[in-house]
């Protein structure tokens, strides 16, 4: 016997997601399309490429006039040169829009970033007394010398090159974040730069955490609010 019957069904969460390390563990694309297809049929939405990190750049970037050293960043930080290009990306995206998942790239800043040193020295504060502070990793500990207007330059060109691929995406999915990183930022490491020292007191009277607080706040404020008026996409 059968009766009439609806069966109303949805997913409890809006974000289901899965993060994948790619800076640190490099996974090819093919690996990268199965994983999408395992989502997919999970009912998963949302892929979270975690692109750089301080153990490597995956990202291959152009040269520009006012960074003709851009290239480097990927190639110098893998010496193994697993680095994806932005025609990669840009077939990650597409594979993953059919499917109707999101793709949220991370670029994380300022922290972590000992990647970019090779590339950006004078970007990049080797502060080797806050590294060594035990139960800290090292490498992790170096910081954007985010005081330089060359470093915000720097960041947004990043971003852009990387956002432009999910705008010029001719897939009609949207996709709608972008993750700074923004963790595990140690800010006694600003403590062994002297011109960071003098930003701070030259911007907010003071070196102290309140003051450091305010400079990262700005920095995060600048680049979400580029990334929203150039982009349209929110920043996490």
């Amino acid at each position: 016997m059968s009766l009439p019957s609806t069966i109303e069904d949805w997913p409890e969460y809006h974000w289901r997601g899965v993060m994948i390390d790619v800076a640190r563990h490099f996974i090819p694309l093919p690996l990268l399309k199965r994983t999408l297809d395992g989502m997919a049929m999970a009912r998963l939405n949302t892929l979270h490429l975690h692109l750089t990190d301080a153990e490597s750049f995956r990202v291959e970037l152009h040269d520009t006039h006012n960074f003709p050293q851009l290239s480097n960043l990927a190639k110098l930080s893998s010496s193994s040169g697993e680095t994806y290009s932005l025609r990669d990306l840009n077939e990650v995206i597409q594979y993953a829009s059919a499917l109707g998942i999101d793709v949220v790239p991370e670029v994380d800043v300022p922290a972590h970033v000992q990647s970019w040193a090779k590339t950006y020295p004078e970007l990049v504060i080797m502060c080797e007394k806050a590294a060594d502070v035990v139960g800290r990793t090292p490498r992790n500990v170096y910081t954007l010398d985010i005081s330089s207007p060359r470093t915000i330059a720097l960041v947004q060109e990043i971003i852009s090159q990387i956002m432009t691929v999910f705008t010029s995406s001719t897939s009609s999915h949207q996709h709608h974040y972008i993750h700074l990183g923004g963790d595990e930022l140690h800010m006694d490491c600003w403590d062994e730069s002297e011109f960071m020292l003098q930003e701070l007191q030259r911007r907010y009277n003071n070196t102290d955490y309140q003051a450091k607080r305010a400079m990262y706040t700005a920095f995060e404020s600048t680049v979400m609010e580029y990334v929203s008026s150039k982009f349209g996409m929110k920043s996490i």
